[in-house]
């Protein structure tokens, strides 16, 4: 073989290795959301830390988004492949019709309002002491309502799995909701 030609297939190779190495796919991460992020898309999930304000207009989700404590999160027309997972938060609202594919869970923590969304998996809200709103939201999972001590609402949703409602100070209120599940405890008249 003469020089040129195996100058040449060096070149190549290494040029081949490179657009390979340029081609492979960017791993998820996980950014910090302190103020707004508006319509665009983010290759993995949000986090909200504490103490932090975080409102999503129109933006596309790929991952979750977790809710720290003292933390605020606003969802206005966004779309969340994952969850939103809000643990200790100050306020979560979900509105305008917001689409979160998993499941949405609220612990230990203050308000929250979802309202003319839809959530892919199930609602869940345990020991928050501020208010808790879910009005003209479809819910393909279970929506439950646990051991919250401030007022909760729960009035013309479309439930596919069960409504469920529990140790709640007070009991729940609400009405119109179409449930394809049971409607227990609390909620059996909602």
């Amino acid at each position: 073989m003469s020089r040129s030609l195996l100058a040449t297939l060096a070149t190549a190779a290494l040029l081949g290795s490179t657009m390979a190495l340029t081609a492979l796919p960017a791993h998820a991460d996980e950014i910090t959301c302190r103020g707004s992020i508006g319509a665009r898309t983010i290759d993995g999930s949000i986090n909200v830390p504490p103490g932090a304000t975080c409102t999503l207009t129109g933006t596309y989700v790929k991952g979750n988004v977790f809710v720290r404590s003292g933390s605020t999160l606003t969802a206005d027309r966004a779309y969340v492949e994952g969850s939103v997972q809000a643990q200790g938060h100050r306020s979560v609202v979900v509105r305008n019709a917001t689409t979160v594919k998993g499941d949405v869970q609220l612990e230990n923590g203050r308000t929250a309002t979802l309202t003319r969304s839809s959530v892919g998996g199930s609602l869940q809200s345990k020991a928050n002491s501020g208010a808790q709103s879910t009005t003209f939201t479809q819910v393909k999972g279970d929506v439950q309502y646990f051991s919250n001590r401030a007022a909760v609402t729960i009035s013309r949703n479309t439930i596919d799995g069960n409504l469920q409602c529990k140790s709640n100070n007070p009991a729940p209120t609400g009405t119109g909701n179409t449930v394809s599940g049971n409607k227990e405890d609390q909620c059996r008249r909602l």
